[in-house]
């Protein structure tokens, strides 16, 4: 009975500028799981705990260093895969802290929460967004998105690990242009210029 909505996550870019950084690393800032896992019409909905791990080989397989700044999972367990786990509460203590480690970032890899992917929501991360805002682009799990976002640069997604491996591949050998593209998008999509009129507007109807 509710008529919602919809709006794509606002970032102030005034507050994140492009970093020009040299930097190695693919990076995430993850929660493992977020709240419970939800049973619908016979469907079950699960989190990031379900869908993270057909993709734990990726550092192996592509020889990419990634480096993964995680809340609630065993850093070790991602260790043994090849991963550089940190943690995710010491990576975001404060605002500034969760912006350096994203503009120490050479890309986000992004694997989204199972009820997303399950249920093609379109659904896009705000966190994604601050890292395209710093001209760093994102390789992220499809969920849909392209019924309303433009991928391909910028934005790169995948479905299989196999698709992961080939998005690491043209992130990392077409990087200027997918770098400008990623700030493109922030200015030309997400920013609060952009998102909050049409959504003020409509909240307000």
């Amino acid at each position: 009975g509710r008529e919602w909505a919809t709006t794509a996550p606002p970032v102030y870019l005034p507050l994140w500028p492009a970093s020009r950084q040299a930097a190695t690393h693919f990076t995430s800032v993850v929660r493992w799981r977020g709240f419970h896992d939800v049973q619908y019409n016979g469907t079950q909905y699960g989190q990031r705990d379900r869908e993270f791990p057909l993709f734990l080989d990726l550092p192996r397989l592509t020889g990419q260093a990634f480096r993964i700044a995680v809340l609630g999972a065993d850093l070790d367990s991602l260790e043994a895969h090849a991963w550089d786990a940190v943690s995710g509460e010491a990576e975001s203590l404060t605002p500034a802290q969760y912006k350096a480690f994203i503009g120490r970032s050479r890309a986000e890899f992004g694997v989204a929460k199972h009820l997303y992917v399950e249920m093609r929501t379109g659904w896009f991360s705000d966190r994604s967004v601050c890292y395209l805002a710093s001209g760093r682009p994102v390789l992220v799990q499809d969920t849909g998105i392209e019924t309303w976002l433009p991928v391909g640069e910028g934005i790169v997604t995948f479905s299989t690990l196999e698709e992961a491996q080939v998005g690491v591949d043209h992130i990392n050998a077409h990087y200027e242009r997918h770098r400008d593209a990623a700030r493109d998008l922030a200015e030309s999509v997400f920013s609060t210029d952009v998102v909050l009129p049409p959504l003020l507007a409509s909240a307000m109807h």
